[in-house]
């Protein structure tokens, strides 16, 4: 709820979702998106057929320094390896620095 109240543009009328592109073999396996131009969230999907390894799965972040709310981690913005990202905990929710 506090990025929620930190972030209300994006969570706003005007926050609209657009889809964040993953690639690599397990890219079915991710949904990815940004709410506005602040917030970023990804999540598995179907994490039990995952079998434990993202490989050489990607998403592409716009360019600029992320905070990963939920680990207190930073992420580089462009292309983000999901196996690193996902680490520290199964979901990320990502805020523009």
């Amino acid at each position: 709820m506090r990025i929620r109240r930190e972030q209300e543009t994006a969570f706003g009328d005007k926050g609209d979702y657009t889809p964040l592109v993953a690639s690599g073999t397990k890219r079915h396996h991710v949904v990815a998106f940004i709410r506005g131009e602040t917030v970023a969230v990804i999540v598995p999907r179907l994490p039990v057929t995952l079998g434990g390894d993202w490989q050489d799965t990607r998403v592409h972040l716009p360019e600029g320094s992320w905070r990963n709310a939920l680990s207190d981690s930073i992420v580089p913005g462009g292309e983000m390896d999901l196996g690193t990202v996902l680490k520290p905990f199964p979901v990320a929710l990502l805020v523009k620095q």
